[in-house]
């Protein structure tokens, strides 16, 4: 949300008039943003940056392919009832990890490296403590 006040800063609302103006825009930009899916907050920052089309690419077709994983419900059972000690060597689990780190590898190409975009310099102010 802190990124979206920066990206999106928003305008000032015309039926506010006085101190409160910029207040209500805020607050108004911030209530519409958090009816947003993860999802869709991804995508508008992906549609934003046109030149990142090939991180969106990997990250859609990677969360795609985890959606699949999740559909299927014998792979759901059996990631269920897998035994902690049965997670090295099992398949389908790793299939899960292997997209977890493709997912990641997206997310840190877009937030976590210079892009031409403000992300890099916003996770550096907003997202790390």
């Amino acid at each position: 949300m802190c990124f979206s006040c920066e990206i999106d800063r928003p305008k000032p609302s015309p039926e506010v008039s006085g101190g409160d103006t910029k207040l209500h825009s805020f607050v108004d930009h911030l209530w519409k943003y958090s009816q947003k899916t993860p999802l869709e907050i991804v995508a508008d920052i992906f549609l934003r940056y046109p030149h990142l089309s090939e991180v969106a690419r990997k990250f859609f077709d990677t969360y795609n392919k985890f959606l699949v994983l999740l559909d299927d419900s014998e792979k759901r059972k059996h990631l269920e009832e897998l035994s902690r000690d049965n997670v090295a060597s099992d398949l389908i689990y790793q299939d899960v990890r292997k997209l977890s780190h493709e997912i990641q590898d997206a997310l840190t190409e877009l937030f976590l490296k210079k892009n031409d975009t403000d992300l890099y310099e916003l996770t550096k102010i907003y997202g790390v403590f």
